[in-house]
């Protein structure tokens, strides 16, 4: 099962590199460019807490890439965001 979860998130965080790019022609800070993998096992959680709060929020995990499936995939509580608890969680299994 542990197992299972690590890879639906890698493979989510992959999908994120799909997304389509901001029309504006200006990147995101932190977001991804196309082709590119969004690895949890090379990420630390202060590369994904950019206000430096704690936690990871929706908008946040957003800025890195990641999937609004797999974001709520390691918020493994529900409360709309991922603790450094969580996240460490995630990169263990």
């Amino acid at each position: 099962m542990k197992y299972s979860m690590t890879a639906l998130i890698l493979a989510l965080f992959t999908l994120g590199a799909f997304a389509q790019e901001p029309t504006t022609g200006q990147e995101q800070p932190g977001a991804q460019s196309p082709g590119q993998e969004m690895d949890i096992q090379s990420k630390d959680f202060s590369d994904l807490d950019v206000d430096g709060d704690g936690k990871i929020s929706q908008s946040e995990a957003q800025q890195a890439g990641l999937e609004p499936v797999a974001f709520q995939a390691l918020d493994e509580d529900g409360n709309q965001e991922v603790s450094e608890q969580e996240f460490e969680q995630a990169k263990e299994q």
